[in-house]
């Protein structure tokens, strides 16, 4: 074999190497994102007339800051306005609260669920 033939195997080996590296970086990296939000990243419309709760999806979220990078948080799909937090599944009732009211010393308060003998967050 000539040593041009040589080279250009050495670099599409290398090349493949490559490629199959940034694969399982990224595959890896999509499978860790999922574990932190397996079924999705949980929002509540804070209007008062509408107080929908919903679910987005990693992919969902990611499409729509790349179209809309000055937005801040996603659109409610009941009302379509932009009134949204971040919200907790309560693991009791299931409705959602605000991400904010979640962690109190390290439990999780639901405002529907909590006492009303709690002291007040």
């Amino acid at each position: 074999m000539n040593t041009r033939k040589v080279i250009l195997l050495c670099v599409s080996v290398g090349a493949l190497a490559g490629a199959g590296v940034l694969t399982v970086r990224h595959l890896t990296l999509v499978n860790r994102e999922s574990q932190d939000f397996p079924d999705g990243i949980p929002f509540l419309c804070t209007r008062p007339e509408c107080q929908a709760e919903f679910v987005t999806t990693l992919d969902e979220m990611s499409d729509y800051r790349m179209k809309h990078p000055e937005e801040l948080t996603m659109p409610c799909p009941k009302c379509g306005k932009s009134d949204t937090v971040r919200a907790v599944p309560c693991q009791k009732c299931k409705h959602f609260f605000p991400r904010s009211l979640a962690r109190r010393g390290g439990d999780v308060l639901c405002p529907q669920c909590t006492p009303t003998s709690a002291p007040a967050l």
